[in-house]
């Protein structure tokens, strides 16, 4: 009761109080974490399918020893349709919050890939067949790797002018700035009411065979590049 008297004492006065005034310099300072983070010394799951076919056979054989892994991430997952690169499109293209619609469109686009594929494939000969994919999921990882820009353009300012400096794009980037490269082809407006998934499937499977807007855009992004290598020296 005199701490609480000698503390409205103050208030009345109107001090400023700090921490250091209430506080005393002796007293134990409790430290607690926001969120739990269990395991984080344990090892990462195993995602790798015949890995987990090896483990189920030693298992079988009585060579199986148990072993505690960390949780699976949120994006983690042996689904034979789970595809990491998908997954990160989906992020990229997904509209105020909305992802089972970024989703659903994705799932669409991968239906009429492979539609298309199954179409080809059964109008190829024998030979033609055996270079066919019909991997939806492939096709996708292909047409990115094909967009995987080496070199960017950066703003330099040297005296109060800005310059377009071309850097190496590090590795880690290039598959973002790939999939921007797909976003920005798909956003770009035709006279023909073509549904929203047959554009992004036909923008993929053109950049999968080295041709279409996505890839004219890589190609913008080289060109540029090259006009201002003059000012490489400027990084």
């Amino acid at each position: 009761m005199a701490a609480i008297r000698s503390l409205s004492h103050l208030l009345r006065q109107g001090l400023h109080l700090n921490a250091a005034t209430l506080i005393p310099k002796t007293a134990p300072i409790c430290q607690t974490r926001c969120m739990a983070q269990k395991g984080m010394t344990k090892p990462h799951p195993t995602l790798d399918l015949d890995a987990l076919e090896t483990t189920v056979t030693d298992m079988q054989s009585g060579k199986y020893k148990r072993k505690t892994v960390r949780y699976a991430e949120s994006d983690q997952s042996t689904v034979l349709t789970h595809d990491q690169i998908v997954r990160k499109f989906i992020v990229l293209i997904m509209k105020g919050g909305n992802k089972d619609t970024a989703r659903r469109i994705m799932d669409k686009t991968m239906e009429e890939i492979k539609r298309r594929q199954v179409r080809e494939f059964h109008r190829a000969t024998e030979s033609q067949k055996l270079q066919i994919i019909t991997d939806p999921r492939k096709i996708f990882n292909q047409a990115v790797n094909n967009l995987k820009p080496v070199l960017l353009v950066t703003s330099v300012k040297r005296g109060g002018i800005a310059y377009q400096v071309p850097v190496p794009c590090p590795e880690k980037r290039q598959l973002f700035e790939a999939m921007k490269i797909i976003k920005a082809a798909l956003a770009e407006k035709t006279n023909s009411r073509i549904p929203f998934h047959e554009k992004l499937a036909t923008i993929i499977m053109d950049a999968a065979e080295f041709k279409g807007k996505a890839m004219d855009r890589k190609i913008e992004i080289l060109k540029n590049c090259e006009r201002n290598r003059a000012y490489a020296h400027f990084k």
